[in-house]
């Protein structure tokens, strides 16, 4: 299995080769990050077959080993299909998967903080998610606006547009899942 450390302090995101450490773990599971600064950092881990498993807010203080919380990794479902318009094509469509958007103030701030996943369609619209996705309801959207990687408003009106529910049954590897844009 392959763990990523990335450090949460965006003071540091600006330092090159800085803000990525990776170890490969032993069979056990066990791994060892020597030479970590002090800080506040993420854990992430990594493995094809499983879905990313991430821990928040690991504290380095002082000069001691920490001992890093146990991450459970689960199965999801690869997720791949083509992205379609008018029964065309369409090449370079950026499709995402995110948790359902709510009214609720609460529950969209973990919204915008939650789960979301993107990939983009080839020449003959044909796209597959990086990683497995968890089991769970999500919402399967595209965006064409380029910017929308980037600000979470164009995501939003997107997914009230385009989107449609999906469902990742447990125990399911994959997932099939064309997309008809609507035409314009």
């Amino acid at each position: 299995m392959n763990f990523d450390i990335e450090i949460d302090d965006p003071a540091w995101a600006t330092l090159p080769d800085a803000t990525f450490r990776s170890v490969v773990t032993d069979a056990g599971g066990a791994f060892r990050l020597p030479l970590l600064v002090f800080g506040s950092y993420r854990l992430t881990a990594i493995h094809p077959q499983f879905c990313l498993a991430t821990q928040h807010g690991l504290q380095v203080k002082d000069d001691q080993a920490v001992v890093a919380p146990t991450i459970t990794m689960v199965r999801g479902a690869v997720v791949a299909g083509k992205a379609m318009r008018a029964g065309a094509p369409m090449e370079k469509l950026t499709l995402w998967i995110a948790l359902p958007l709510t009214t609720d103030p609460i529950k969209t701030f973990t919204r915008r903080t939650g789960f979301q996943a993107r990939a983009v369609s080839d020449a003959d619209g044909r796209f597959r998610f990086e990683h497995p996705i968890p089991p769970g309801t999500y919402v399967l959207f595209a965006t064409v606006d380029r910017r929308a990687k980037d600000e979470p408003a164009l995501r939003n009106r997107a997914q009230k547009e385009n989107g449609r529910e999906i469902v990742i049954e447990a125990g399911k590897d994959r997932l099939d899942e064309n997309f008809e844009l609507p035409a314009k």
